[in-house]
């Protein structure tokens, strides 16, 4: 296996998303994305932070996941399998709040190779603001697979259905096995 390699780092801030192309390519077989401070910059109730994933410059909607979400106001579940179109979810808030963000760890397999199944693995943890209860911590864990063989060029960050903005810093890493 070849050493990890830094490919790309971007500081995102008031925006409602930012694309991140031309990053993934035939040179590595798997990618680690890591996520800091990832947050809601505007209000905009019950809202998420998204990754999505392009495929030359286009959007890829249409995604499978299972996760295992836990958060200290009590809502704890586990997700077997979700079909969705929204992405892959990294960070959820009820209110805007600068105190509140995530960080994210997801390793890709098979994203831009041709003729086989991408899919990917996730970890995110932070804080967030929820109206009722106020601050409050949450974690979740999982994996995801989009429904189309590889062939993946970048990524997407994106507040939920287009609402709000959201702000953080994204570093993405190449590996190859050999």
């Amino acid at each position: 296996m070849s050493a990890l390699r830094h490919l790309h780092t971007s500081s995102i801030s008031g925006v409602s998303f930012a694309d991140i192309d031309n990053v993934f390519d035939s040179e590595f077989d798997i990618y680690k994305i890591i996520g800091t401070n990832w947050k809601l910059t505007t209000s905009q109730g019950n809202n998420l932070v998204h990754v999505k994933f392009l495929q030359n410059g286009v959007v890829y909607e249409d995604y499978d996941r299972a996760y295992a979400y836990s958060r200290e106001s009590g809502s704890t579940y586990i997700q077997i399998k979700a079909e969705n179109n929204e992405g892959i979810s990294i960070y959820t808030d009820t209110d805007a709040d600068s105190n509140a963000s995530a960080n994210f760890e997801m390793w890709l397999f098979n994203f831009h190779t041709s003729g086989a199944a991408a899919y990917g693995t996730l970890s995110a943890a932070g804080a967030a603001q929820d109206a009722s209860t106020g601050d409050i911590t949450f974690m979740h864990k999982g994996n995801f697979a989009p429904n189309t063989e590889g062939n993946f060029t970048g990524v997407r960050m994106v507040a939920r259905s287009g609402g709000g903005n959201i702000s953080g810093k994204i570093s993405i890493y190449g590996l190859r096995a050999e």
